[in-house]
């Protein structure tokens, strides 16, 4: 069978497809709920003006044969299962494309890139060192390990991502900042510090995009909880160029990414969100419109936006009382 998705053409062999929610685990499989994943992927790379990339977890070879046909970089492929390894030699033919394919254990890889792209089943941890070793300048990481990073599990997030957190209304983001701050505490154990560009939540995944600079490390204490990153999480330079790049392209799931982006451009750089269903419930009162809740609070003089991580949450540095007053108008 030969699937389409953005510009790659890709030969899938007897392998486990799903439509929604992380694939099973198997030796090579292709996930079509990570579409706008990769096409994400593809926009922030050119954004970025990616000239090498490098695919760690690359299975049939779609990321890596789309960054190569839309971004223009060039995509060193790597498998440790050898199954996939020959998935991706015949997809590259089936795109015309020649690269290099790696078959081994991304902890022992020695081939660098400018960035470098870790995809995981499950949780990234394990590989964030690598990565970050690996990369020249920017790194890319998919964690599909959600109930752990929005706080269904103290000890396991503990025992992953040094850090405590429990369950709140604003998990989305929490979990964000957990992934963030173990990038960084990983990052400075080489020493190295790492600025979040673009992390976001989507379905049954988080992603973010990390550039390794000479930056501030932004991490502070939640009550009740651990440490968390507290800087921004977005670059809006890089989000605005991948956003121009995006507007003069037609794909699938266009109007998803332009909406994240254009939202994640507006938000503000607060930590944390309210939920207005929460919200509804505490001041017993009907919930408004949020982007009118959004305006009243903003009419106040204070900063409010949406935010990515909830269609339900809000933004915002008003103190309660005066949530309330412009929850009830």
């Amino acid at each position: 069978m030969i699937l389409e998705e953005g510009e790659a053409l890709i030969s899938l062999p007897r392998i486990p497809v799903t439509s929604k929610g992380p694939a099973k685990r198997s030796k090579i499989f292709y996930n079509p709920a990570m579409r706008n994943n990769r096409s994400i992927c593809t926009l922030v790379c050119r954004a970025l003006g990616i000239k090498s990339f490098l695919d760690g977890f690359a299975a049939t070879g779609v990321r890596g044969i789309r960054v190569i046909k839309e971004a223009g970089s060039e995509v060193i492929f790597n498998d440790c299962e050898r199954e996939a390894f020959f998935a991706i030699k015949k997809n590259l033919e089936l795109n015309s494309i020649e690269a290099d394919v790696l078959n081994e254990d991304f902890c022992a890889l020695k081939n660098s890139a400018e960035l470098c792209d870790i995809d995981p089943f499950g949780t990234p941890e394990p590989f964030l060192s690598k990565g970050l070793e690996l990369s020249e300048r920017f790194l890319a990481v998919t964690a599909t390990d959600t109930a752990v990073l929005f706080g269904s599990n103290a000890k396991k997030c503990y025992e992953r991502y040094g850090t405590k957190v429990k369950k709140v209304s604003w998990s989305k983001e929490l979990g964000a900042r957990v992934l963030c701050y173990t990038v960084a505490e990983k990052a400075k154990a080489l020493g190295k510090r790492v600025k979040p560009l673009f992390v976001y939540a989507e379905d049954h995944y988080l992603r973010g995009y990390f550039e390794i600079c000479d930056c501030e490390e932004e991490i502070t204490q939640i009550d009740g909880m651990g440490p968390i990153w507290s800087g921004k999480l977005n670059d809006k330079e890089i989000l605005k160029k991948a956003l121009e790049i995006s507007k003069k392209k037609e794909y699938a799931g266009k109007n998803f990414v332009e909406k994240l982006f254009l939202k994640a451009l507006d938000e503000v750089d607060t930590i944390g969100y309210y939920d207005v269903d929460c919200l509804s419930s505490k001041f017993r009162s009907e919930e408004p419109k949020l982007q009118v809740l959004v305006e009243r609070l903003q009419e106040q003089g204070f900063q409010a936006s949406r935010t990515i991580f909830s269609p339900k949450g809000i933004k915002t540095d008003a103190p309660l009382n005066e949530l309330e007053r412009a929850f009830e108008g």
